[in-house]
Protein backbone atom coordinates (compact mmCIF):
# COMPACT_ATOMS: atom_id res chain seq x y z
CA UNK A 1 0.00 0.00 0.00
CA UNK A 2 1.22 3.36 -0.75
CA UNK A 3 1.95 6.16 1.73
CA UNK A 4 -1.46 8.45 1.92
CA UNK A 5 0.36 11.34 3.20
CA UNK A 6 -0.09 14.00 0.42
CA UNK A 7 0.28 17.33 -0.56
CA UNK A 8 -2.22 19.42 1.53
CA UNK A 9 -5.50 17.53 -0.18
CA UNK A 10 -7.19 15.47 2.36
CA UNK A 11 -6.99 12.09 0.51
CA UNK A 12 -8.34 9.34 2.15
CA UNK A 13 -7.82 5.38 0.70
CA UNK A 14 -9.74 5.63 -2.07
CA UNK A 15 -9.50 6.68 -5.92
CA UNK A 16 -13.51 7.99 -6.21
CA UNK A 17 -11.93 11.55 -7.72
CA UNK A 18 -11.72 11.91 -10.96
CA UNK A 19 -7.53 11.35 -11.71
CA UNK A 20 -8.21 7.77 -10.18
CA UNK A 21 -4.27 7.38 -9.11
CA UNK A 22 -3.20 10.83 -10.37
CA UNK A 23 -5.12 11.95 -6.75
CA UNK A 24 -2.62 10.10 -4.51
CA UNK A 25 0.65 11.60 -6.46
CA UNK A 26 2.85 13.27 -4.19
CA UNK A 27 6.13 15.22 -4.39
CA UNK A 28 8.05 11.64 -3.52
CA UNK A 29 6.19 9.57 -5.58
CA UNK A 30 8.26 7.84 -8.14
CA UNK A 31 8.21 8.66 -11.84
CA UNK A 32 7.15 5.23 -13.97
CA UNK A 33 10.24 3.74 -15.84
CA UNK A 34 10.96 0.43 -17.33
CA UNK A 35 14.06 0.41 -15.23
CA UNK A 36 12.27 1.41 -11.46
CA UNK A 37 9.44 -1.24 -11.76
CA UNK A 38 9.88 -5.36 -10.74
CA UNK A 39 8.01 -8.11 -11.99
CA UNK A 40 5.56 -9.22 -9.28
CA UNK A 41 5.40 -5.49 -7.55
CA UNK A 42 2.20 -5.35 -5.88
CA UNK A 43 -0.41 -2.47 -7.33
CA UNK A 44 -3.20 -1.20 -5.13
CA UNK A 45 -5.25 -2.63 -3.31
CA UNK A 46 -7.07 0.64 -3.18
CA UNK A 47 -10.85 0.90 -2.09
CA UNK A 48 -13.03 2.86 -4.88
CA UNK A 49 -16.29 4.36 -5.57
CA UNK A 50 -16.93 5.97 -8.80
CA UNK A 51 -19.63 8.45 -8.73
CA UNK A 52 -22.04 9.29 -11.88
CA UNK A 53 -20.55 12.70 -12.63
CA UNK A 54 -16.93 10.60 -13.19
CA UNK A 55 -19.48 8.02 -15.35
CA UNK A 56 -20.38 11.32 -17.17
CA UNK A 57 -16.36 12.73 -18.02
CA UNK A 58 -15.42 9.14 -18.83
CA UNK A 59 -18.48 9.09 -21.41
CA UNK A 60 -17.91 12.90 -22.59
CA UNK A 61 -13.98 11.93 -23.08
CA UNK A 62 -14.62 8.30 -25.17
CA UNK A 63 -17.63 10.14 -26.97
CA UNK A 64 -20.31 7.63 -25.83
CA UNK A 65 -23.91 8.91 -25.69
CA UNK A 66 -26.08 5.99 -24.94
CA UNK A 67 -28.69 6.87 -21.69
CA UNK A 68 -27.97 3.76 -19.65
CA UNK A 69 -24.30 5.31 -18.97
CA UNK A 70 -25.71 8.50 -18.10
CA UNK A 71 -27.72 9.78 -15.27
CA UNK A 72 -31.00 11.00 -16.16
CA UNK A 73 -34.78 11.28 -14.05
CA UNK A 74 -34.91 7.55 -15.62
CA UNK A 75 -31.48 6.37 -14.97
CA UNK A 76 -30.71 7.62 -11.44
CA UNK A 77 -27.69 5.21 -11.15
CA UNK A 78 -26.08 4.96 -14.66
CA UNK A 79 -23.58 1.60 -15.17
CA UNK A 80 -19.72 2.30 -15.64
CA UNK A 81 -19.13 2.06 -19.57
CA UNK A 82 -16.21 -0.97 -20.60
CA UNK A 83 -14.02 1.72 -21.37
CA UNK A 84 -13.85 2.69 -17.65
CA UNK A 85 -12.34 -0.59 -16.67
CA UNK A 86 -9.01 0.63 -18.95
CA UNK A 87 -9.37 4.12 -17.02
CA UNK A 88 -9.08 2.43 -14.09
CA UNK A 89 -6.17 0.38 -14.66
CA UNK A 90 -4.70 3.46 -15.65
CA UNK A 91 -5.54 5.35 -12.58
CA UNK A 92 -3.98 1.79 -10.60
CA UNK A 93 -0.65 2.22 -11.93
CA UNK A 94 -0.48 6.18 -11.54
CA UNK A 95 -1.56 5.37 -7.59
CA UNK A 96 2.02 4.23 -7.63
CA UNK A 97 3.87 5.82 -10.32
CA UNK A 98 3.76 9.70 -11.59
CA UNK A 99 2.54 9.48 -15.35
CA UNK A 100 5.77 9.61 -17.91
CA UNK A 101 5.68 9.82 -21.94
CA UNK A 102 4.25 6.69 -23.13
CA UNK A 103 1.95 4.89 -25.28
CA UNK A 104 -0.55 2.31 -24.97
CA UNK A 105 0.30 -0.64 -26.58
CA UNK A 106 -2.72 -3.35 -26.03
CA UNK A 107 -5.35 -3.97 -23.76
CA UNK A 108 -7.75 -6.52 -22.60
CA UNK A 109 -10.87 -5.95 -20.52
CA UNK A 110 -12.64 -8.90 -19.17
CA UNK A 111 -16.05 -8.01 -17.71
CA UNK A 112 -17.89 -10.27 -15.41
CA UNK A 113 -20.94 -8.06 -14.75
CA UNK A 114 -21.58 -4.66 -14.80
CA UNK A 115 -21.13 -1.75 -12.03
CA UNK A 116 -23.43 0.86 -11.23
CA UNK A 117 -22.33 4.14 -9.83
CA UNK A 118 -21.89 4.41 -6.05
CA UNK A 119 -21.16 0.97 -5.36
CA UNK A 120 -17.84 0.21 -3.34
CA UNK A 121 -15.10 -1.90 -4.82
CA UNK A 122 -11.38 -2.52 -4.41
CA UNK A 123 -9.26 -2.48 -7.26
CA UNK A 124 -5.82 -4.16 -6.89
CA UNK A 125 -3.34 -5.47 -9.41
CA UNK A 126 0.38 -6.44 -9.76
CA UNK A 127 2.99 -5.32 -12.44
CA UNK A 128 3.11 -8.80 -14.68
CA UNK A 129 5.66 -8.52 -17.19
CA UNK A 130 8.36 -5.97 -18.52
CA UNK A 131 10.31 -7.38 -21.19
CA UNK A 132 12.52 -5.48 -24.25
CA UNK A 133 11.57 -6.26 -27.69
CA UNK A 134 13.07 -5.09 -31.27
CA UNK A 135 15.22 -2.13 -28.50
CA UNK A 136 12.18 -0.58 -27.03
CA UNK A 137 10.96 -1.18 -23.54
CA UNK A 138 7.67 -2.59 -22.15
CA UNK A 139 5.41 -2.54 -19.28
CA UNK A 140 2.68 -4.88 -18.73
CA UNK A 141 0.35 -4.57 -15.74
CA UNK A 142 -3.04 -6.85 -14.26
CA UNK A 143 -5.66 -4.96 -12.80
CA UNK A 144 -8.49 -6.56 -10.69
CA UNK A 145 -11.74 -5.13 -9.83
CA UNK A 146 -14.07 -6.43 -7.29
CA UNK A 147 -17.03 -6.11 -4.85
CA UNK A 148 -16.51 -5.38 -1.44
CA UNK A 149 -18.10 -9.28 -1.17
CA UNK A 150 -14.99 -10.18 -3.21
CA UNK A 151 -17.34 -10.88 -6.60
CA UNK A 152 -15.39 -10.15 -9.61
CA UNK A 153 -16.30 -7.23 -11.54
CA UNK A 154 -13.80 -6.43 -14.15
CA UNK A 155 -10.18 -7.76 -15.24
CA UNK A 156 -7.79 -5.99 -17.14
CA UNK A 157 -4.74 -6.79 -18.53
CA UNK A 158 -2.34 -3.72 -20.02
CA UNK A 159 1.01 -2.79 -22.18
CA UNK A 160 2.87 0.20 -22.99
CA UNK A 161 5.66 1.18 -24.28
CA UNK A 162 8.13 3.36 -21.50
CA UNK A 163 9.02 6.05 -23.99
CA UNK A 164 10.76 7.97 -20.82
CA UNK A 165 14.16 9.22 -20.35
CA UNK A 166 16.17 5.61 -20.00
CA UNK A 167 13.20 3.76 -21.64
CA UNK A 168 13.88 3.33 -24.97
CA UNK A 169 17.12 2.00 -25.84
CA UNK A 170 19.99 3.53 -25.85
CA UNK A 171 20.73 3.49 -29.82
CA UNK A 172 16.98 4.09 -31.47
CA UNK A 173 14.93 6.95 -31.31
CA UNK A 174 11.43 7.64 -31.85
Amino acid sequence: MIEQSRTSRNVSNEIGQFGLGLWYQGPNTPPLSWKSVEVGMPLGPFDWTLESYEIAIICYCAEIKEAHYLASKSNPVPILPPTGAFWASIGLLYGHFSATRGADIAHEIQWYRTMRAGEPTRISGRIADKYVKRGLHYISWETHCVSMSKEPIFDVKQTVLDISEGGVHENRSL
